[in-house]
C-alpha cells in the first residue's frame, strides 16, 4: 500500500486526521439532534484515543505496559460502541414520548370538543292529533 513502509508517517496522518474530525463535530455541530451531536462527539473522542494508542502498540514495549494498552483499547471500543447504543435508545425513546404526547394531546382536544354544549334546534312542534285527520 501507500505508507507500508512509512508506519510512523501513517500513524501521524491517521491521529491528524481523527482530531480535525473530532474538532469539526465539536465545533460545528453538523447533526439537529442533541442527543446524537452528544454522541457522536464522545464517541469520536474515544476513536481519536484509539488511534493515538494503536501505533504505540508497535513499539517494543514491557508485557505489562503491552497488557495495559491493550485493555485501554479494548475499554475504549466497548466505551465507543456502548455510547452509540444508548444513544440510539434514547432517541428511540423521545421520539415515542413525542408521539404519546401527541396523541394524548389529540385525544384531549377531541374530547374539548366533543363536551362543549351543543345546541338544539327545536322545531315547532305539531298538533299529534293532526296525523290522524283525514284528507
Amino acid at each position: 500500500m501507500l505508507f507500508n513502509n512509512y508506519q510512523a508517517v501513517q500513524a501521524i496522518l491517521n491521529v491528524l486526521v481523527m482530531v480535525a474530525w473530532w474538532i469539526f463535530l465539536v465545533a460545528v455541530r453538523p447533526y439537529s439532534e442533541f442527543i446524537l451531536q452528544i454522541s457522536n462527539s464522545f464517541s469520536e473522542g474515544f476513536i481519536c484515543l484509539l488511534f493515538i494508542l494503536l501505533p504505540i502498540l508497535y513499539f517494543d514495549l514491557s508485557d505489562t505496559v503491552r497488557s495495559t494498552l491493550q485493555d485501554s483499547v479494548m475499554y475504549l471500543t466497548f466505551a465507543a460502541i456502548i455510547t452509540q447504543g444508548l444513544a440510539s435508545v434514547a432517541i428511540f425513546i423521545k421520539s415515542v414520548v413525542q408521539v404519546v404526547k401527541k396523541h394524548k394531546n389529540k385525544r384531549l382536544t377531541k374530547q374539548q370538543t366533543n363536551s362543549e354544549p351543543v345546541e338544539v334546534i327545536q322545531q315547532q312542534r305539531r298538533d299529534p292529533t293532526l296525523f290522524f285527520r283525514k284528507p
